[in-house]
């Protein structure tokens, strides 16, 4: 992972290696905590704060402060990290579906999203924030999940998907929100139109 200041983060066995940007060799300069239960790392926020996935939850590395959210939080075995613009974070999982984490909240800091069906047990294969701080999931169950707090919005097949596993979402310019399938090739979503299949040949002089 790259933070902002350039620098590559490389995962160790049970630490890391840092790789500066103006530097031919890497550092072996560790700057995480050495601890043999850290995996990974998975978001860096603009405040300066780190975010580790470990054995059984998430740690958050700020300065020299670390705290630590697991099984007594409810947390989900495994997580990549998304923030929100609005506050608070999305954890998406591999199969527990998708949940919103406010840490700081005294109570029910951590909920769960089911789909629309009510399904809670889903894939989230990737993640996306557009430019006006939406949150965007590709899942492996029911489509995209464009995720506004309170407020989700689903695009599937009925909306004109060409097929409901998304392997990753991106999003250009000027918007438009760019949708890539298992086995049903690539989708452009404009919120205001729907979901649109897009085939390359026609666009090969774009």
């Amino acid at each position: 992972m790259e933070t902002d200041d350039g620098t590559i983060w490389a995962n160790l066995a049970n630490s890391y290696m840092t790789v500066a940007r103006d530097r031919a060799t890497a550092s072996a300069t560790a700057r995480a905590p050495r601890d043999r239960q850290l995996e990974s790392l998975v978001l860096q926020e603009r405040p300066g704060a780190l975010w580790f996935q470990r054995a059984g939850g998430l740690m958050r590395v700020v300065g020299d402060t670390v705290r630590h959210f697991g099984p007594a939080q409810g947390m989900p075995a495994r997580a990549s990290v998304v923030g929100d613009a609005r506050g608070g974070y999305w954890l998406a999982t591999a199969n527990d579906g998708l949940f919103f984490f406010a840490p700081d909240r005294p109570r029910d800091a951590l909920t769960q999203y089911p789909l629309p069906d009510g399904r809670r047990r889903y894939r989230v294969r990737s993640s996306f924030v557009d430019r006006d701080g939406n949150v965007w999931f590709g899942t492996d169950a029911n489509g995209l999940l464009l995720a506004q707090r309170n407020l989700f919005t689903t695009y599937t097949s009925a909306h004109g998907l060409s097929h409901e596993v998304m392997t990753a979402v991106f999003g250009d310019a000027t918007g438009t929100i760019w949708a890539a399938t298992n086995c049903g090739g690539l989708n452009a979503v404009d919120q205001a139109r729907g979901a649109e299949h897009v085939r390359l040949e026609e666009r090969a002089d774009a």
